[in-house]
């Protein structure tokens, strides 16, 4: 992460997110990355008009072209296609019906760049900010973090009032263990793999039918 992606994408987040809720700012309001001269950079759906394909990196680390997106988002992109049993592939959309963020909110290139007691203190104060109500409302929460839960003791069953269903499912080389609302409002939450490399389109597909097969039978909208 370079500087400039470093002061756009985290030093002036909660600055921004503040305007966006000023503003009552929507999807359609913001810039779209690759059709202005100037773009100007919000979380509420950054890098807006992203191509549905992954990033092109140099030898260095170094993008190519601004028009590909993550192997991460692009996991998330083709989670969302099959959850909507949509055909749309031509860009990054799932920002407008999905809300991301992390457990930690400590940036680094590298695990290990991050000293482990300022990572412990920040994933406590982030399990405080999930009990609210805004993170509370969703029906479907993808915990995608892979053992991060196990290795910093996250309780996610009683930060989301949920109730592990006592097996794990492992599918390829990757696994996901599935979660249900103890009681209120319906709830499933899905622990599994962080979805950035190494995926495997199986694992993608079964949590769709997951997803899908709750939303069916709790007669969720999204």
């Amino acid at each position: 992460m370079n500087r400039e992606h470093y002061l756009r994408d985290i030093v002036h987040n909660a600055d921004d997110w503040k305007n966006n809720i000023k503003n009552n700012t929507s999807c359609e309001n913001v810039d779209n990355w690759l059709h202005k001269q100037n773009p100007r950079y919000n979380p509420l759906y950054p890098y807006k008009g992203q191509e549905y394909k992954k990033r092109s990196i140099d030898k260095n680390g170094n993008t190519r072209a601004k028009t590909g997106t993550s192997a991460t988002w692009y996991n998330y992109q083709k989670l969302f296609n099959l959850i909507m049993d949509t055909t749309e592939n031509s860009k990054i959309s799932f920002h407008e019906y999905c809300f991301t963020t992390e457990l930690s909110q400590l940036p680094g290139k590298r695990s290990n760049d991050i000293d482990e007691n300022d990572r412990i203190n920040s994933i406590k104060k982030r399990s405080k900010l999930f009990s609210k109500d805004f993170f509370q409302q969703f029906p479907i929460v993808i915990v995608a973090c892979g053992h991060y839960v196990r290795d910093y003791n996250i309780n996610i069953e009683e930060i989301f009032n949920v109730k592990w269903q006592g097996n794990t499912i492992d599918i390829d080389q990757n696994w996901m263990n599935v979660h249900y609302q103890v009681s209120g409002n319906p709830k499933l939450l899905i622990h599994t793999n962080q979805l950035s490399m190494n995926i495997s389109d199986k694992l993608l597909t079964k949590i769709a039918e997951e997803c899908t097969t709750f939303i069916n039978k709790k007669n969720i909208t999204l």
